[in-house]
């Protein structure tokens, strides 16, 4: 597990925007996953292992920083509420809502985290962040 850094999670404008599961990953041929969305009262209506599509809204701490997000976060007071899973599969789009619109660098996903650099003059900026997860 690792810990979100230079993201304030306490801030209300760190939030998730969309979390939903995609029912992809099987044959186009397939009806399979259909029996899952049928199966019984407790399924969630997605099919199991299906991609998760996940769009967040980040506000940084500090500018010029390498920044961390974590699927994972280990404690309550560093992981973000709403934000669970194990691997980052994709990263569909990262950018800065912020007044300077300074874009983020180096960016890159290992495991279930997704790591960049803020610009210069970014710090306090929201951060949109729009991955595909497990």
């Amino acid at each position: 597990m690792t810990e979100n850094v230079n993201i304030t999670e306490a801030n209300a404008s760190t939030k998730v925007i969309l979390d939903t599961r995609l029912p992809v990953g099987a044959s186009p041929d397939s009806t399979a996953w259909q029996a899952q969305l049928a199966s019984s009262s407790t399924t969630d209506g997605t099919a199991q292992g299906a991609l998760n599509l996940l769009v967040v809204d980040l506000v940084v701490t500090a500018a010029s920083t390498e920044t961390t997000f974590s699927l994972d976060a280990a404690t309550a007071a560093t992981s973000i509420v709403g934000v669970s899973g194990t691997e980052v599969v994709g990263i569909l789009g990262l950018y800065n809502n912020g007044g300077g619109f300074e874009p983020p660098t180096l960016v890159h996903a290992s495991g279930a985290t997704v790591v960049f650099t803020t610009a210069a003059g970014t710090g306090t900026d929201v951060h949109r962040l729009t991955i595909l997860y497990r």
